[in-house]
């Protein structure tokens, strides 16, 4: 459920596994599992704590944990609960058939806490537990459930979660997933449904491989077991994994297999090892049905503490360029396991539809049947600021998308303590994803029929101007030093004006009427000598060209036609040369409100808190414009910028732009209507 871990971790527990030796009839390595990972559980609070170098500054003990465990620090509060859950555990056990070797490990004093007080045990208990249970007094020999056991892992390594790219997938995604990909609706048409190959190549605890047995009645449970398959990096979670599906047969009233065979402890993007583990299931085509939650770990992170191993999977896997993020390479190889017609369900973080890294991954995943984007990101799934999307695909042997084929889109939303809900629900052409370009933000758009009118016969802005970013960071910081303020003298020979975002409005700048904020220091009339600008940088010197100035932050788009050429425009804006269409008319067209209602519907995972629109060089160059440009919009345009502020006519004159921008745009005769012009998408956020 939560996802291996690609930063150094290490489990001195998992050494413990060689010195179990229980007896009985069911699989001897499984009740090493269940042993082993419970006393690891309590191992791990100390592992998490020291991944901030710090430990609880209350009731601090060193306790023995076992003598292969070592010895480690924790509260007291946690080591009762924690203990409490073991003794639990192990009456469960004793009466599932445990034998009594392990059952009589009761005895230990380590488990001695079945006497502490219910009060005292009440508010401990772990909220992630989702099995009914309200308190440890009703953990009982009915109410463990297997999933209660990778649960507790998962609350202890909460802490340590987001550093390690681990984050926790609530029961009511799983299920949903799962379903999809393994309900009866979905397997109708396999020649025998038990025996589909399942795999979670990231499969923390094992909850999506639970929640594929769970699906069936018990008597069918321990066939479908028989074809269960994972890898997880983080030894301990896999042995956990292991004692839940055990538990799950058990309670089934089957005998446990020996699942190390095919729940494997290592690194799932060595495709080598895949081929080693599991070579029949690869010699045959591949499993079919991939699911999972895979880390998500940018690339700051793994340059910084795995730099060797981020370069050996830039070298095996083809999707892994630019600062990608490690989802990438694991959807890659989701794919590649598949076999043709197999079916992965993988949740993401929703960069993957805009991010620049993840556009070889997206031209990818769009050579095969995309079935479902489920967007959980208002959904408050992940307690980390993490803003999650599922991806069902279906792997196609050639390229070969239909025209028919439809695309499943769907947003999930909470509202204060209600459940997950539906907001928007679409069926979408799965052929206009080609349309979208680089970014497929908008196919959550309620609006999507409108988008995809706007891009039909239009070009990229970048065959009109000739687009960059205003400055470089270092060039931003490198001219800083030489603003004046010219207070209320004159403007001074061989000096130019400099504007920001904050001094851009529409078809106007504010400089010596609005102050610019320029790193921590504000000026009214800021002026910079051009002798000192060429010295940082001749590219940074106005050279007489007309163009287009863009703010680089705001509501809708907002630009100034620089006709001269004379302007300085700071770091954060964008600049459009103009030198293949009329500027006048390209300015008129990106003022227009269908102009800033397209731009939010492409980039709108952009947006910032409060839907101000982030505008770079990158996304203004992709904007979609028509091919020509008439005049009357040049004319049109010409005259709002010479109208003083606060002009009557400014309303009038803004109205027929904007009729004539929808018109270029084939969505005239009021197809864009007030709403649909201004109103946000459904979110805005993790990109």
């Amino acid at each position: 459920m939560f996802s291996c871990n690609y930063l150094p971790l290490h489990h001195n527990a998992v050494e413990a596994h060689q010195c179990v030796r229980p007896q009985g009839t069911h699989c001897l390595s499984w009740w090493a599992d269940i042993w082993v990972s419970l006393y690891a559980m309590i191992g791990m609070i100390d592992i998490v704590a020291k991944k901030d170098g710090s430990h609880p500054a209350d009731e601090q003990k060193v306790r023995p944990c076992g003598g292969c465990m070592g010895t480690y620090l924790a509260s007291e509060t946690q080591m009762a609960l924690i203990q409490y859950m073991q003794a639990a555990l192990l009456r469960a056990l004793a009466l599932r058939g445990m034998p009594a070797t392990i059952a009589n490990a009761q005895a230990d004093p380590r488990l001695a806490a079945l006497a502490l007080p219910g009060e005292l045990l009440d508010p401990l208990l772990p909220e992630a537990l989702s099995s009914g249970i309200t308190s440890p007094s009703e953990l009982g020999i009915d109410q463990l459930t297997p999933r209660a056991l990778g649960e507790l892992y998962e609350t202890l390594a909460q802490a340590g979660r987001r550093s390690a790219g681990r984050f926790y997938t609530p029961p009511s995604v799983v299920t949903e997933l799962t379903v999809r990909v393994l309900g009866a609706a979905a397997i109708a048409s396999a020649d025998d449904p038990l025996a589909l190959t399942i795999c979670d190549s990231a499969m923390g605890c094992g909850f999506f491989l639970l929640a594929a047995l769970e699906l069936l009645p018990p008597a069918e449970r321990p066939k479908r077991a028989q074809h269960l398959y994972g890898f997880e990096q983080d030894a301990v979670a896999a042995m956990v994994a292991r004692a839940i599906i055990g538990l799950a047969l058990l309670d089934a009233g089957a005998a446990i297999p020996d699942l190390r065979a095919r729940l494997i402890t290592g690194d799932a993007l060595q495709i080598d090892r895949w081929r080693a583990a599991f070579p029949t299931v690869i010699a045959a085509g591949g499993f079919d049905i991939v699911l999972g939650n895979p880390p998500y770990i940018d690339s700051q992170r793994m340059m910084r503490e795995t730099p060797a191993l981020r370069k050996e999977i830039a070298r095996a896997w083809p999707t892994a360029r630019g600062n990608w993020d490690v989802f990438v390479p694991f959807v890659e190889l989701a794919l590649h396991l598949l076999r043709p017609a197999g079916r992965c369900a993988l949740i993401v973080p929703n960069r993957l539809l805009g991010a620049d890294y993840a556009r070889t991954l997206r031209s990818l995943l769009a050579e095969h049947a995309i079935e479902a984007l489920l967007d959980y990101s208002a959904a408050a799934v992940f307690a980390a600021n993490i803003y999650p999307l599922a991806i069902i695909v279906r792997r196609l042997e050639l390229p070969d998308v239909r025209p028919d084929q439809q695309i499943d889109v769907r947003v999930f939303a909470t509202c204060a303590d209600q459940p997950i809900r539906v907001v928007h629900n679409a069926q979408v052409a799965a052929n206009i994803l080609p349309r979208l370009g680089a970014d497929w933000w908008p196919i959550f758009s309620p609006t999507i029929g409108l988008v995809e009118r706007c891009l039909r016969y239009t070009i990229p802005l970048a065959e009109l101007a000739d687009i960059r970013e205003a400055a470089t960071v270092a060039e931003a910081y490198a001219i800083a030093p030489l603003i004046i303020d010219l207070g209320d003298g004159d403007f001074p020979d061989g000096h130019t004006k400099l504007v920001n975002t904050g001094t851009l409005d529409r078809y106007t700048i504010r400089w010596g009427q609005r102050p610019l904020r320029y790193l921590g220091q504000r000026y009214l009339r800021p002026a910079i000598e051009i002798a000192q600008l060429r010295a940082i940088h001749a590219r940074l010197v106005p050279d007489g060209h007309q163009r287009i100035i863009l703010a680089g932050l705001g509501q809708h788009l907002e630009g100034y036609a620089d006709v001269e050429g004379k302007v300085l425009p700071a770091k954060t804006t964008v600049i459009l040369t103009v030198t293949r269409t009329d500027l006048w008319a390209l300015l008129g067209l990106l003022n227009s409100q269908v102009a800033a209602w397209l731009y939010r519907q492409l980039h709108g995972g952009l947006a910032l808190r409060g839907g101000y629109l982030r505008v770079g060089a990158r996304q203004v160059a992709r904007f979609p414009v028509p091919r020509t440009l008439p005049t009357k919009l040049g004319e049109l345009a010409y005259m709002r910028a010479a109208m003083p502020e606060g002009a009557a006519e400014i309303a009038e004159i803004e109205a027929q732009i904007d009729d004539l921008v929808a018109e270029l745009y084939g969505i005239a005769g009021g197809a864009v209507h007030e709403r649909s012009v201004h109103e946000p998408p459904l979110r805005g956020k993790g990109f």
